[in-house]
């Protein structure tokens, strides 16, 4: 089976990688870095020019390369890649996953997107459990073939230490991008709660600055709630640093207001980091309450802070911590998800 990855997400590569016989991952500069370990892994460049091109050029590329499943990473590549496969008169199936957790909080855009979707390929992926429930009612009346599969988390990559806490501090982090949606200013909040109540807490936040003016309004709050010693900018780290920055955090908390199914949290939890996180989108079908860690409502610092607190019982602690590691093995490693994949590709 000939695999063509629309988007060059590392952790996709490698997972369809363990049971595809070549996968063609289309190198748009996003998370692939290396194929030495990977020899069935082939990036390509689409190259630069108008529409109908890049889509003569896919359409040559699906023949030329036999490729049996095409894997779009949301809607914008399914219509390109779509289009592609009509032009090349190809009999490959399309499979779309979306990633984006925008999109599912506006009413009329899941049934357009899932009628789009019944259109132009041949199934869906829902990466959060919650819009499977909710949507693949619909999906079976329309005649679209649809699942649930989580994303993958490549579990080698992170060594859980023996033991973590350390006389002090606590050390709280996150990574992702600086913008309004993930929440940062509500794990601000949260930490100047716990301050308050004299826990010596630190803030450790990684990622890109997507929103300067949000970057604005953290270092406002930062300043009004006097956590300028406790708060640390790292900006964007790259792949290979994170298990390092996870290695140095004692518990790890997303915060986020709208999220999918992140890949920062499955990596915290394959770091055996005890997690405390909003309970939206997919979170919830990774960190299971008092087994994993604790889960707030969106936007609460306050509950957040009391969930933070809780996670640092020392009765609590080691046992999140090895729950952690366990969930992100037996649910999210590359085995089980390329499993649930594999499964998935033969009953369409």
């Amino acid at each position: 089976m000939n695999i063509l990855l629309t988007h060059n997400i590392r952790e996709y590569a490698d997972v369809l990688s363990l049971f595809a016989g070549e996968v063609h991952v289309a190198d748009n500069g996003m998370r692939y870095h290396a194929v030495a370990n990977r020899p069935n892994i082939f990036p390509f460049q689409i190259p630069s020019g108008g529409r109908y091109s890049t889509i003569k050029f896919l359409a040559q590329y699906l023949i030329r390369h036999h490729i049996d499943v095409i894997y779009a990473q949301g809607t914008s590549d399914l219509i390109v890649y779509a289009l592609a496969r009509r032009l090349s008169s190809c009999k490959c199936r399309i499979i779309v996953t979306s990633h984006s957790s925008y999109a599912w909080q506006i009413p009329w855009k899941p049934p357009v997107v899932l009628a789009l979707t019944r259109l132009l390929a041949d199934a869906f992926i829902f990466l959060a459990y919650c819009h499977y429930a909710r949507w693949h009612t619909y999906c079976d009346k329309i005649g679209l073939a649809s699942f649930h599969i989580g994303n993958p988390v490549d579990v080698n990559r992170f060594q859980p230490a023996a033991t973590r806490r350390q006389p002090g501090s606590w050390n709280l982090g996150y990574v992702g991008v600086l913008r309004k949606q993930k929440g940062q200013s509500v794990l601000l909040e949260a930490a100047h709660l716990l301050r308050e109540q004299g826990i010596p807490v630190n803030v450790h936040l990684a990622g890109d600055i997507a929103d300067i003016n949000y970057r604005r309004e953290l270092d406002a709050l930062i300043a009004r709630y006097g956590l300028e010693s406790a708060v640390l900018f790292y900006g964007r780290i790259e792949y290979d640093q994170i298990p390092a920055f996870l290695s140095t955090l004692d518990l790890y908390v997303c915060p986020s207001i709208m999220e999918m199914m992140p890949f920062n949290v499955l990596e915290a939890m394959a770091s055996g980091l005890p997690i405390v996180a909003a309970s939206t989108g997919g979170i919830p079908d990774a960190v299971r309450p008092d087994i994993e860690g604790f889960l707030a409502p969106p936007g609460n610092a306050k509950i957040l802070a009391e969930c933070i607190l809780k996670a640092m019982e020392s009765s609590r602690y080691s046992i999140f911590s090895i729950n952690s590691r366990s969930r992100a093995e037996s649910e999210f490693s590359y085995h089980s998800i390329s499993n649930k994949m594999k499964i998935m590709l033969e009953q369409i």
